[in-house]
C-alpha cells in the first residue's frame, strides 16, 4: 500500500486537469468552418508513415488540424479515472456530423481510445538556455494535466505496483521536478520517452501519440536573434524526439510534428531516418488538408452568398499557391477566413475589403531578417519588378543550412557566402513568399496580398536604416558639441564665432602696447 506521505506529494505534485483552449472546438460552430475531418482517415491508414514532420507557411491551419486530431483520438476519462465510452463523451456530438463519419469502422475504432501528448514549441525563449528548459517544462506539465488528475496517480502506482517496483520511486521523483520545472539537460531529453512509458501502462499498454506544433521554433530563432544558446535549445529539442522513437518504440505510435521549415529536417541528426517529411505544395497526401482548395472556397462563397464580382475579387487578391505538378490550388486559409469574418459576421469591423490580414499577422510572429542582405533585397526587388524569378533553388536544405544562416546573422548579413542566395530563396518559398510558377525553375509571387507584404518588408528595412543613420548623426553631434565645449572651457571664453575671438586678443595686445 501507498503511505500517506507519498499520497500527500502525488496531491501536490498534480494539480487538477484544466481544459486545453482547443482552436478546433472554437472553430467548429463557426460559419466559415471548413471540414478538414478526413485527414484521420489519411492519417491512420495502414499506408501512412507513423512518424511525420509536416511542413507549411504560417496561418494555413496547422495547429487547427493538430487540435482537431488530438480532440477525436483522446482518451476521455470520468472523474475516477476511468475511460468513457466514445459514443458517450463530447467528441461523439462533435464528429458525428463530420465526414469522418462516413467511416463507421474507423471511427468506432479509433475514436477517444489513446492516450495523446499534445504541445507547442511556439513560446520557445529567444533569451536564454536556461528559461527555453523552463518554457519546455511548463508546455508538458500542461500536456500531462490535460490526461491525468490528481486522483489518477493512487490508481495508477496501485495497480502497476509490481511492474514498476524497480522504477517507482525514480519515476515519481521524475514527475514532482517536471511539476516544479526543474529538469535538468538530461531528464528533459528523457522526458517524452518516461511520460509515454507511464501513460502506456495506466491506459491498459496503449501507445501513445504525440503531437508536437511549431517544432522549428527554437531553429527559426537562431537565424533571428543573437542568442548562441538558441542553439542548444535547438539540439535539446532534437534529442528528446530522438530518444523517444529510439528507446519506446512500443510505447509510441504516432509522433506528428508540424512546423514552416524543414530546417530540422536537414540538421545533423538521425531525425531523416525515423521521421518522414511531408513538405509545402509538393502533392503529398496531405496536401488536400493545409489551406483551402478551390472546391472549399466555392463552398465557402455559396455559404456568404457572394455574388460574382465579389468571388473574382478574392481569387485574384488571395489568389492560390500551385503545387509543384499543377494538380492542387491550396489558398491561404487565414486570410480567407478572416476575409469572411470581417466582412460578413462582424457588425463594425476594424478593416473592411481585401485586406492583407496575413501581413498583420506577420507583424506578430516577427520579420525575416533576410532582408538585410543586400544581394538578397536587390534580389526580391527585381522580383517585383519581373514579377518572376528564373533560379534553380534547393529542393531540401543541405546539413550546414542552420549553421550557415546563423553565421550570416553574426555578420548582420553581410557576409554573403556562396549558396546563399539559393538557401534564402528556399526559406521565402518555406514561408509562403514564394510559389511555383508555370515551368520548371520559375518562381513568382503568388498573389497580390504577398506583394504588398514583400513591399512592406522593403519600407520597413528604409525606415529601419533611416532611424540608424538619424541615431548616428545624432551621436556624432552630441561629440561635436562636446568638443566644442571643452575648446571654450580650455579657453575661459564663450566667443560665437572665432572672428570675435581674434578681435578680443588684437584688443588685448593693444592695450598692453599702450601700457
Amino acid at each position: 500500500m501507498m503511505t500517506l506521505s507519498r499520497l500527500w506529494l502525488l496531491t501536490l505534485i498534480f494539480s487538477y486537469a484544466r481544459s486545453k483552449d482547443e482552436k478546433f472546438l472554437q472553430l467548429v460552430s463557426k460559419p466559415y468552418f471548413v471540414d478538414k475531418s478526413l485527414l484521420l482517415e489519411t492519417l491512420l491508414s495502414d499506408d501512412t508513415p507513423a512518424h511525420l514532420y509536416i511542413s507549411t507557411p504560417r496561418r494555413l491551419g496547422k495547429t487547427t488540424i493538430l487540435s482537431m486530431i488530438e480532440k477525436f483520438l483522446k482518451i476521455q476519462v470520468d472523474k475516477f479515472g476511468m475511460p468513457i465510452r466514445f459514443n458517450d463523451t463530447d467528441t461523439y456530438q462533435i464528429f458525428k456530423n463530420l465526414k469522418i463519419r462516413q467511416n463507421r469502422k474507423l471511427f468506432s475504432l479509433h475514436m477517444a481510445q489513446y492516450p495523446v501528448l499534445s504541445f507547442s514549441l511556439q513560446q520557445i525563449s529567444k533569451r536564454t538556455y536556461r528559461y527555453s528548459i523552463t518554457s519546455l517544462n511548463s508546455e508538458l506539465v500542461e500536456a500531462l494535466d490535460n490526461i491525468l488528475w490528481s486522483k489518477f496517480l493512487k490508481r495508477f502506482f496501485e495497480y502497476h505496483r509490481e511492474l514498476f517496483a524497480a522504477t517507482h520511486d525514480r519515476d515519481l521523483k521524475f514527475i514532482g521536478k517536471l511539476r516544479k520545472r526543474k529538469l535538468n539537460r538530461h531528464e528533459m531529453e528523457n522526458a517524452l520517452f518516461v511520460l509515454s512509458r507511464m501513460l502506456y501502462h495506466y491506459f491498459g499498454k496503449t501507445p501513445v501519440i504525440i503531437l508536437i506544433d511549431h517544432y522549428d521554433q527554437a531553429a527559426l530563432n537562431s537565424f533571428r536573434y543573437d542568442n548562441a544558446n538558441i542553439t542548444l535549445t535547438y539540439d535539446l529539442i532534437n534529442n528528446m524526439v530522438l530518444r523517444a522513437l529510439n528507446q519506446g518504440p512500443k510505447y509510441i505510435r504516432n509522433i506528428i510534428m508540424t512546423g514552416v521549415t524543414s530546417l530540422p529536417y536537414s540538421h545533423r541528426s538521425l531525425l531523416p531516418s525515423k521521421v518522414t517529411h511531408m513538405p509545402f505544395l509538393e502533392d503529398h497526401i496531405f496536401t488536400p488538408f493545409f489551406g483551402l482548395s478551390r472546391s472549399e472556397l466555392f463552398e465557402l462563397f455559396d455559404r456568404y452568398s457572394c455574388d460574382v464580382i465579389e468571388r473574382k475579387a478574392i481569387r485574384k487578391y488571395y489568389k492560390a499557391y500551385q503545387t509543384a505538378n499543377q494538380k492542387e490550388l491550396v489558398y491561404n486559409t487565414y486570410s480567407i477566413t478572416r476575409y469572411f469574418m470581417n466582412n460578413k459576421e462582424f457588425e463594425e469591423p476594424e478593416q473592411q475589403g481585401l485586406v492583407s490580414f496575413w501581413r498583420q499577422a506577420e507583424l506578430e510572429d516577427g520579420t525575416l531578417p533576410l532582408i538585410y542582405s543586400d544581394p538578397f533585397r536587390n534580389q526580391i526587388k527585381q522580383l517585383l519588378v519581373d514579377r518572376s524569378i528564373n533560379y534553380t533553388m534547393l529542393k531540401y536544405h543541405h546539413k550546414e543550412s542552420l549553421f550557415q544562416l546563423q553565421r550570416q546573422r553574426e555578420s548582420r548579413f553581410k557576409n554573403f557566402e556562396r549558396r546563399s542566395m539559393s538557401l534564402f530563396l528556399k526559406i521565402y518559398f518555406e514561408f509562403g513568399y514564394l510559389g511555383y510558377g508555370p515551368e520548371s525553375d520559375i518562381y513568382i509571387i503568388p498573389n497580390i496580398e504577398v506583394r504588398q507584404i514583400l513591399k512592406h518588408q522593403l519600407r520597413n528595412y528604409q525606415q529601419d536604416m533611416m532611424a540608424i543613420t538619424e541615431s548616428k548623426t545624432k551621436t556624432t553631434s552630441a561629440v561635436v558639441r562636446e568638443d566644442e565645449d571643452y575648446e571654450e572651457m580650455n579657453d575661459g571664453s564663450s566667443y560665437e564665432t572665432n572672428e570675435d575671438r581674434d578681435q578680443d586678443y588684437q584688443q588685448s595686445d593693444d592695450e598692453q602696447s599702450d601700457d
